[in-house]
């Protein structure tokens, strides 16, 4: 069973992120870019809820909205009291979080600030980080960010990376993690892929909803050789969620994991390149829910021989 529990004594009528934000505004800024300001406000989760809840029950929409929407200050969406009055947790997965609404916790020390600061480690800890992204379902929803960061061998924190001298930033850091390379080996292209920065999977939490690709360019024309993300199929054929699903083919690129690509070609072959190519959501899964999103391709590596 989920628990989670706030410490209420005390609590201060607007904890809102945006109240927050009166004296915290980089900070404010730097939060509203991440997912954890979207919430259950986001349109896929807003879109896919009712889908969890149709195909797998109440139950199983109320862990998602545990760590899309913990309740915190009455937020729909991860904001500032969730991490910041984070005291303990009750295990490393799945929302367990313990949180003393009165915060704010810090994490260097006593601030001069005009509210009480009570500096607690826990705040820049993995653990924190892990007691929402390492996910034990519902169903087939198994994200392990937490496992895979134990795993790797990194000995960096969650926050070493992601909010490296304090910076509020959460987004990938995509020039850290991939490392792209091609080369012509008698009439192929040989293509490798390796995940050389990242403490975790890429992409890692939901990575069923994403789309992360390596494309071949032959000529100025491009084709799929890898594709790092897991797909969910339903009996053996590709659907678009989960909830639809009885299992994943494919897995994300794990931490220290090379993948390499062999792949023909033409003789009159002249340039060669390769290019991995990142989208938040698969065309596939917006279709699938109905939803218009602002979602480009973004080419996260590019390589030549």
């Amino acid at each position: 069973m989920i628990a989670w529990l706030a410490l209420a004594c005390g609590v201060a009528e607007d904890r809102s992120s945006e109240t927050c934000g009166g004296c915290h505004p980089a900070e404010l800024e730097a939060w509203q870019r991440t997912g954890h300001a979207r919430g259950v406000d986001g349109e896929v989760l807003a879109a896919w809820l009712p889908e969890v809840r149709e195909a797998w029950g109440e139950g199983a929409e109320r862990r998602c909205v545990a760590c899309h929407a913990p309740g915190w200050a009455d937020e729909p969406d991860v904001g500032c009291v969730a991490c910041h009055g984070a005291i303990g947790n009750l295990g490393e997965a799945d929302g367990a979080l313990i949180v003393d609404e009165r915060g704010p916790i810090g994490a260097r020390g006593v601030v001069d600030a005009p509210h009480g600061v009570e500096p607690r480690g826990f705040l820049l800890s993995s653990s924190l980080c892990a007691t929402c992204h390492e996910v034990t379902g519902p169903r087939l929803l198994d994200e392990r960010t937490g496992s895979e960061h134990a795993v790797s061998g990194r000995v960096e924190g969650c926050a070493d990376c992601h909010l490296p001298d304090g910076d509020h930033d959460l987004r990938p850091r995509w020039e850290d993690a991939l490392a792209l390379t091609v080369r012509r080996e008698g009439g192929d292209a040989v293509v490798t892929v390796s995940n050389v920065g990242a403490g975790h999977a890429i992409p890692t939490g939901a990575a069923f909803l994403r789309d992360l690709r390596v494309d071949l360019v032959v000529d100025g024309v491009a084709e799929r050789v890898l594709t790092l993300v897991p797909v969910p199929v339903a009996d053996g054929v590709p659907v678009a969620l989960p909830t639809d699903a009885d299992g994943f083919e494919g897995e994300a690129l794990q931490a220290g994991e090379t993948r390499t690509a062999r792949v023909g070609l033409p003789e009159d072959a002249d340039r060669i390149e390769a290019i991995a190519v990142f989208r938040r959501f698969r065309p596939e899964v917006l279709e699938a829910l109905g939803v218009l999103v602002e979602d480009d391709e973004q080419v996260v590596a590019h390589a030549v021989p």
